[in-house]
């Protein structure tokens, strides 16, 4: 699978209180396809598989709809270890990170 490196240099040089000033394109994950659907899915990372929503995923277009009409499954337990791998692994943003 051929990432979009110009993107994700893009990407890079914001934080997360910056994230939303790019444009609608850049925001969008590097993983996901024309379709929409993500291209990773099996190997998507943590971020991924522990906020799961549970709502229409058109809510997810931060474009069209606020980010807190989106419903999101929340648990604890996969928070405390992710935490815990990051400490003991490193974290950075995914821009970055790749």
């Amino acid at each position: 699978m051929e990432l979009d490196k110009a993107r994700l240099e893009r990407q890079s040089h914001h934080t997360v209180d910056t994230w939303g000033q790019q444009p609608a394109a850049d925001r969008a994950c590097i993983f996901l396809g024309d379709d929409g659907a993500c291209r990773v899915y099996e190997f998507r990372p943590n971020t991924c598989r522990k906020l799961l929503v549970v709502t229409d995923p058109a809510l997810c277009n931060a474009d069209k709809h606020p980010p807190d009409s989106v419903g999101r499954w929340f648990n604890w337990e996969a928070q405390i270890l992710e935490a815990a791998a990051l400490e003991v692994f490193g974290s950075g943003l995914m821009p970055r990170m790749l």
